[in-house]
């Protein structure tokens, strides 16, 4: 038979933690080749099922259910060779809760590499934006020295999806085909470090600073791509297109462009214009917080907004700092994180207390991932 059990889930698990719902569970499971649906309500904090041996199981069918499901490793294992024939939303369930487990010490990062490994055929965006999304914090995790075979595993990963859809849109693309190719396109050149695709990514974004043409889902993708290796000419090149710019979606995406650069200097510009009026008020505390979650120059912006905390507070409106908030849980590495929570011990913010804490508590799962999972990455790749 099958045992459920059931606990609130947490980002950072407690023990004491005893709250008890009623869960309404609708499963589906396979038992010698039989495929049978059940619902129920579970009102006790464990439960079992009658169901004999089966060959797999789906917890949420058809993905409505409004909890997380932590498989067993044998049970995953089962849904893995039927995952193809699994729902869209389930699916997407399975990659996105793995990850939530990762993040709570449930799922170590070489099960969720071996499920992600799994979706190589996937072609629904929503799906790909859950595993590229689990892949960029484990990326933020990993060792210089693993960084090489963390980038075969994404290269290999998305191959298939990559040359399924090309890089130049089709005349019967939909929008969530478009949005896939530049979703699959950035992933490629960004965590996959893809020499052909950065190469293109650079070419695209010189056509759009020219102001030639290209597909917007492929462009947000290109100069992410160019600037993450980007020096000060191409810094340069981008503020002077985003002051001239005078359409809106191209502005944003401009704006987006400038805080991927990947060297601590060209970051460091684009945190001043954020306080020298060079960049609107209203976009500076996103600005500040995308660039907090960038692995190589998020310390360094760090460093310069606690310097000009007094005038990044008065810049920015008021309504847009717990914006800025939302960046802190990409602050991971320990001096970097200490130092953000030793500043906000001591200074008090008040229209943002909440978004504040919410984002120290995540910062501090974040921290604990690391300290689990940092050392592990690199066998977990090679497996």
């Amino acid at each position: 038979g099958i045992r459920l059990s059931q606990r609130r889930f947490l980002t950072i698990p407690d023990e004491t933690e005893t709250t008890m719902w009623k869960i309404p569970l609708q499963i589906r499971y396979s038992r010698d080749g039989e495929v049978t649906t059940t619902k129920l309500l579970m009102e006790t904090d464990d439960l079992s099922l009658d169901v004999g041996e089966v060959d797999w199981i789906v917890v949420n069918a058809g993905g409505h259910g409004f909890y997380r499901v932590r498989y067993s490793d044998e049970l995953l294992d089962g849904l893995l060779t039927i995952l193809s024939e699994l729902e869209d939303l389930e699916r997407f369930s399975l990659i996105d809760d793995a990850f939530a487990f990762v993040e709570t010490g449930e799922y170590d990062v070489a099960t969720y590499l071996k499920l992600a490994s799994a979706y190589r055929p996937e072609q629904e965006a929503a799906i790909w934006q859950a595993v590229i999304g689990g892949l960029s914090v484990i990326w933020r995790i990993t060792p210089e020295a693993d960084e090489p075979a963390f980038q075969d595993f994404v290269r290999d990963l998305v191959k298939p999806i990559a040359e399924a859809l090309g890089t130049e849109a089709k005349p019967d693309d939909d929008d969530l085909t478009k949005r896939l190719r530049g979703m699959i396109f950035g992933a490629r050149g960004l965590l996959g470090h893809d020499a052909s695709t950065i190469d293109l990514g650079r070419h695209m974004a010189d056509q759009i600073l020219a102001g030639e043409a290209v597909d917007p889902d492929m462009a947000q993708a290109a100069l992410s791509i160019a600037v993450a290796e980007g020096g000060s000419d191409l810094h340069v090149r981008l503020m002077e297109a985003y002051r001239s710019q005078h359409n809106p979606q191209t502005q944003l995406r401009l704006l987006r462009a400038l805080t991927g650069f990947g060297d601590p200097a060209m970051a460091s510009k684009t945190a001043e214009a954020t306080l020298d009026g060079s960049i609107r008020s209203q976009d500076g505390s996103w600005v500040v917080a995308l660039m907090f979650t960038n692995k190589r120059t998020g310390p360094t912006v760090w460093q310069f907004i606690r310097r000009n905390w007094e005038k990044a507070t008065e810049v920015f409106p008021p309504m847009t700092i717990r914006r800025l908030a939302d960046g802190i849980p990409g602050l991971v590495d320990h001096p970097t994180a200490a130092d953000a929570r030793a500043f906000f011990a001591e200074t008090p913010v008040p229209v943002a207390e909440k978004a504040l804490a919410r984002s120290l508590e995540r910062l501090q799962g974040r921290l604990q991932l690391l300290d689990r999972e940092a050392d592990r990455v690199g066998d977990a790749l090679t497996r």
